[in-house]
């Protein structure tokens, strides 16, 4: 079993694309485990920066439920948007979607809520990375890839630690984007040097799982939509 500071070490090489830091995972005997112990570590620093973060914005916020009232009441009051008759309150009854309220609730949570983020933080990110290394190793194989399964895994527990960014920039909700995209870079050196793919190769399989699961969420998201739409006509 590799050490926590052994572990730890890599992740600065890693978020500077440093190839010679995979290759040290491979001689790893277990790069699995490791690689577990890894990310659950990554998802417990990013839990406990995410419940002080939700605690700190709940403190500051307006409180949830007054502006639902707002936008779910009030809003079709204005006399503005009487003036569309019934498009007012079709608008209302949409904005009252109850997902839309879940996903606002998680975003700007009460404190409960927020610490809630202590275990759904390692666990969230363990399950992510074990569904997106299983499809990726799938699709490196597919593509000519001669690793173990282990061994992608481990290289891509790796490839996680750009997430820790996410404590240190002012702004995480508009920095995902970027953060996320030197995820999917540093994917790429990781499948690339576990599987001895060329780049072609390595970047269609970091790709391949990300377009699958933005295309089942989207029919997914559009047929929620259009329930919800024909639910208020």
């Amino acid at each position: 079993m590799q050490s926590i500071a052994a572990l730890v070490a890599l992740i600065p090489r890693a978020l500077l694309f440093d190839g010679d830091a995979y290759l040290e995972i491979k001689i790893w005997g277990l790069p699995a485990r490791e690689g577990a112990r890894l990310v659950l570590g990554l998802g417990a620093v990013l839990g406990i920066a995410g419940a002080l973060a939700g605690i700190l914005g709940w403190a500051s916020a307006p409180a949830l439920a007054d502006v639902r009232r707002v936008l779910t009441v009030e809003l079709a009051t204005l006399p503005l948007l009487q003036r569309f008759g019934p498009l007012a309150s079709r608008l209302a009854e949409a904005l009252d979607w109850p997902p839309l309220w879940v996903a606002a609730a998680w975003v700007r949570p009460t404190p409960l809520l927020a610490l809630m983020r202590l275990a759904i933080g390692p666990a969230g990110l363990l399950m992510a990375w074990l569904a997106y290394g299983l499809a990726a190793h799938a699709a490196a194989r597919l593509l000519g890839g001669r690793a173990r399964l282990d061994l992608t895994l481990g290289c891509l527990a790796l490839a996680e630690a750009p997430r820790l960014l996410l404590i240190l920039v002012p702004f995480p909700d508009l920095a995902w984007l970027g953060i996320w995209a030197w995820v999917l870079a540093a994917r790429f050196q990781a499948l690339r040097t576990a599987h001895g793919l060329d780049g072609w190769r390595a970047f269609w399989a970091v790709l391949m799982p990300v377009l699958v699961a933005v295309c089942l969420g989207g029919a997914a998201l559009t047929c929620a939509l259009a329930a919800a739409l024909a639910g208020v006509r």
